[in-house]
């Protein structure tokens, strides 16, 4: 086995870099099925909700899912997974290339944002938390 060699740069540029480079493989992996947590989240969606999907990566299937129920702004620091995301989404869906620490949206834009790997659930105030999972 070769000796792994040390990756350099910013760390916000070795994401980018990673996603970019790995688009195709990544889109081939993901599954079409959404996740039942997504499913839940859409039922409590009100009618014509405005959702944030932040780092949407290809848009499968958590954008794509979610365009059929609500309008979808989607945020991806990888140029090649916008590209991916934007032939996958409808038109009324909005995907932007860049880092979401730097994009500004006006305050109260999203009904509910949809960050990728945590589970969603409401709290007694009907405010929504997110919590990462449990390590498995």
């Amino acid at each position: 086995m070769g000796e792994m060699k040390p990756v350099l740069g910013e760390p916000k540029d070795i994401v980018r870099r990673g996603y970019d480079e790995c688009a195709t493989r990544y889109l081939q992996g993901r599954e079409d099925e959404p996740p039942d947590a997504l499913l839940q989240l859409i039922d409590l969606l009100p009618e014509g909700a405005s959702v944030l999907d932040i780092g949407c990566g290809a848009g499968r299937p958590v954008s794509t899912t979610l365009a059929r129920h609500a309008v979808v702004t989607g945020v991806d620091i990888s140029g090649a997974q916008v590209a991916a995301a934007r032939s996958a989404l409808p038109k009324s869906a909005t995907v932007i290339h860049g880092d979401i620490m730097a994009v500004d949206f006006a305050p109260r834009s999203f009904d509910r944002p949809q960050p990728p790997q945590l589970s969603r659930s409401p709290d007694p105030s009907g405010q929504w938390s997110m919590t990462r999972p449990a390590p498995s």
